[in-house]
């Protein structure tokens, strides 16, 4: 929550990442107890903090890049681009 507050002293209103919630629903079972107190965590500085906090997926924040700036520079240079959506972006 470190860089949250950082943006959050420095005056940002809103904080956008695809690392928020994700982070807290582990994959493996050895994470468990991890991901309980990062889920804590995330709920406690939520509930203080004044900035709007938006999570997506990883997936979805990677195809915003990817269509906005990569498609781009590849078609800058002469090669044809398609991005292909996800049906699911929460997988």
């Amino acid at each position: 929550m470190d860089v949250m507050a950082e943006a959050e002293a420095l005056g940002a209103d809103a904080y956008i990442t695809g690392e928020w919630y994700t982070r807290t629903r582990p994959p493996e079972e050895s994470d468990r107890e991890w991901a309980e107190s990062n889920r804590t965590a995330c709920d406690a500085y939520a509930a203080s903090s004044h900035m709007a906090l938006v999570g997506f997926s990883h997936a979805a924040t990677e195809y915003l890049v990817m269509k906005t700036q990569m498609a781009p520079w590849f078609q800058d240079r002469g090669l044809e681009v398609e991005c292909a959506e996800q049906s699911d972006w929460w997988r």
